[in-house]
């Protein structure tokens, strides 16, 4: 009798992270929210143009009956960042829970997995 491999999928998971998105994905479980680190490094070649971008990535907000996500930066401003330190500031992305992880399917995991990687595409693609 020949055996057969069977595949087993790898299950999502809030509690330690497993969202299988090419992004850290840790869960903050004092605030029931898990905190993203954007791909997405961003600067300005003038003050209007950083605070153009900085206040895109504050107007971005998606919610569903699963999540409520939303963007910021570090606030330090052009001066800092790029005068200063001549560095690219961050995107952080929030998503705070509407339930307990525990709570959630892989289907809703995968859901928010797929907004989390489609924020990051939007400031990848806009910053």
């Amino acid at each position: 009798m020949r055996r057969t491999k069977t595949k087993t999928m790898a299950l999502y998971n809030i509690l330690t992270g497993n969202l299988y998105s090419y992004l850290d994905t840790p869960y903050d479980k004092e605030n029931n929210k898990i905190d993203v680190y954007c791909s997405a490094h961003w600067t300005a070649d003038n003050e209007e143009e950083y605070q153009t971008k900085e206040d895109l990535i504050h107007a971005y907000e998606n919610e569903t009956e699963l999540f409520s996500m939303s963007c910021w930066c570090d606030i330090s401003g052009y001066d800092y960042w790029v005068i200063q330190q001549g560095e690219e500031n961050y995107v952080s992305i929030d998503v705070c829970l509407k339930k307990q992880p525990k709570e959630y399917s892989q289907e809703e995991m995968q859901l928010i997995r797929d907004a989390i990687v489609e924020a990051d595409y939007y400031f990848e693609n806009n910053l």
